[in-house]
């Protein structure tokens, strides 16, 4: 790119002829973006020359080497000018104008200034946390999934519930897409519930995991967003719900034992309970009848029995 002119050279005010090398600039933080400064002495004398950025937040991330300069008449040198953005404790992120102001040591009123503005390109970053609420029971067990977005530009992230193995678990998720603002923390809601509840048996824990990942975020930048930052958009947090039987171990146990306690009981009862003893039937033997009278009737014979 051609360079961009300052303010005009003056014949009477003698100022320096100024222009830098890029009028834009693209940085992330925590990386360097470098241009160049050209000065021009056009008076009749040795002059010397100091280099300052002196408009807007970049002029702190500004470094210019040499920052003063000594020039014959008509003769020009250049300075480096860098910049680099800080990661901590807040990285910057948008268009930021900056000055660079070239000041002569002879006489501080002839000077010059030319701009140029510095892009920081936006970080990504995301903390991931998933915190069980209630990760027993023998129905269900609920989480919270934390998502903090330690970026500086707003992140779309999209959470998928996973499990390697043969399906036992099955998922409630709210919501299943995160608008998560920079710098902020934003959560969803998970259920999760056993395919197969248990009546009876051991405590046995089933694993699971939560898939995390947002869209490309490299887009059309230029520079490429770097890998680390892409790395931190996706990812998979894992977990465990402790599946616990229907009757549990304990419930079960005091169940046994009462039974065992109530036929004890019953069979203690038997044996101290005393049992009435046989009565014994005596044996009545009839008195012989006595035959009282034999009469002789046109009918037949009537015969009378004497009472006993």
């Amino acid at each position: 790119m051609s360079p961009r002119p300052g303010r005009p050279a003056d014949v009477q005010q003698r100022d320096p002829v100024v222009a830098i090398g890029d009028e834009t600039l693209r940085v992330y933080p925590g990386q360097v973006a470098h241009t160049t400064l050209t000065v021009t002495n056009v008076v009749d004398q040795v002059e010397g020359y100091t280099i300052d950025a002196c408009k807007g937040p970049a002029r702190h991330w500004c470094e210019i080497t040499p920052q003063h300069v000594e020039l014959l008449p008509g003769k020009q040198t250049t300075a480096k000018i860098s910049f680099h953005p800080p990661m901590s404790p807040r990285p910057p992120a948008g268009d930021f104008p900056v000055g660079l102001l070239v000041v002569s040591t002879v006489d501080d009123a002839r000077r010059a200034v030319v701009e140029c503005d510095v892009t920081v390109e936006a970080v990504h970053g995301l903390d991931a946390q998933l915190l069980a609420v209630t990760g027993r029971g023998s129905r269900r067990g609920r989480y919270r999934i934390d998502l903090a977005n330690t970026g500086t530009a707003p992140v779309s992230v999209k959470l998928t519930p996973q499990q390697q193995d043969e399906p036992s678990l099955s998922f409630a998720l709210q919501p299943k897409e995160l608008e998560i603002p920079a710098g902020e923390t934003a959560s969803g809601y998970l259920l999760v519930r056993p395919v197969r509840p248990t009546l009876l048996g051991r405590q046995e824990s089933l694993p699971f995991s939560i898939g995390y990942a947002s869209a490309d975020p490299n887009g059309d930048h230029d520079p490429p967003v770097p890998e680390s930052d892409a790395a931190s958009l996706s990812g998979r947090m894992d977990g465990v719900f402790l599946r616990r039987p229907v009757i549990p171990r304990g419930i079960t146990a005091i169940v046994l034992l009462l039974a065992i306690l109530v036929v004890a009981a019953f069979a203690a009862a038997r044996l101290l309970i005393p049992h009435p003893e046989p009565i014994a039937l005596q044996q009545v033997v009839p008195p012989t009848p006595t035959l009282g009278a034999v009469q002789q009737t046109p009918e037949g014979i009537t015969i009378t029995w004497r009472q006993v």
